[in-house]
């Protein structure tokens, strides 16, 4: 029986931009440095649960159709340039937060190779293929980037997801007390301007978001496999997918 391996790309692929996300963690963990106890999962369940929309939209669908069509023959890897802490953290998350659940390990910036000539990193399937578990797959790749120096002709390459979650840390990090231990949580001290920085940030992330709320590529392509049951992933079958999925 065929075994499928979709390798799937984390940052504006599955999810959209989150730095603001990484900021909060970042001073999560810093504070956690300081033996500072928060409850990170349940703020960041909210963020990542897919009707927030920073998980982007039928992924989810996606996957559970893709499980329904293979049934026990399908797999789902994440390969993305994020580092192996931050990726695993948010994966589950978004799996606890989605009700799914990715194959492991999940490839990170350790999998991936700089390349110096062009000042960024580059994947490759073939040196972590003794590392995905069906023997002999059929490799999907879906990726928003031409980051693949190997199996380039299973790579659907998708339009960039950057929907944006803005989060003011403060507010979610211990908000009634600005400085612990000389940790910086509160940069605000005259609440006038603190609110009109919050109003302008916010209103220029919603301007930055319109462009994202139609955003299909998961149900075009999602609903492409299974109207034409595909089995057979040749690069023919992956350049009309790529071409349909990304028509919206």
């Amino acid at each position: 029986m065929k075994k499928y391996v979709f390798i799937i790309d984390l940052d504006a692929t599955i999810i959209g931009n989150c730095k603001y996300q990484l900021e909060l963690y970042k001073q999560y963990m810093l504070l956690k440095s300081k033996g500072i106890k928060i409850n990170i999962n349940k703020i960041f369940h909210k963020f990542y649960a897919e009707k927030a929309k920073l998980c982007r939209p039928y992924f989810i669908y996606f996957m559970n159709k893709m499980r329904e069509l293979y049934k026990n023959n399908v797999y789902f890897y994440v390969y993305t340039a994020s580092s192996h802490e931050w990726a695993n953290f948010e994966i589950k998350i978004i799996e606890k937060a989605n009700n799914i659940k990715f194959n492991r390990p999940i490839f990170t910036k350790n999998d991936c190779k700089l390349d110096t000539k062009e000042q960024r990193y580059v994947k490759m399937i073939t040196p972590i293929l003794n590392k995905i578990k069906p023997k002999d797959p059929e490799i999907i790749i879906i990726d928003d980037c031409d980051v693949y120096k190997d199996f380039k002709e299973s790579h659907i390459l998708c339009r960039p997801y950057k929907y944006t979650i803005f989060c003011e840390i403060h507010n979610y990090l211990l908000p009634e007390q600005k400085n612990i231990n000389n940790v910086l949580i509160c940069p605000f001290t005259n609440k006038t301007k603190q609110y009109k920085w919050l109003y302008k940030k916010s209103k220029d992330v919603d301007n930055k978001n319109k462009d994202f709320l139609e955003d299909k590529f998961w149900l075009f392509l999602t609903n492409t496999i299974l109207k034409h049951k595909i089995s057979n992933y040749n690069p023919n079958i992956i350049k009309q997918l790529t071409t349909i999925a990304n028509s919206y």
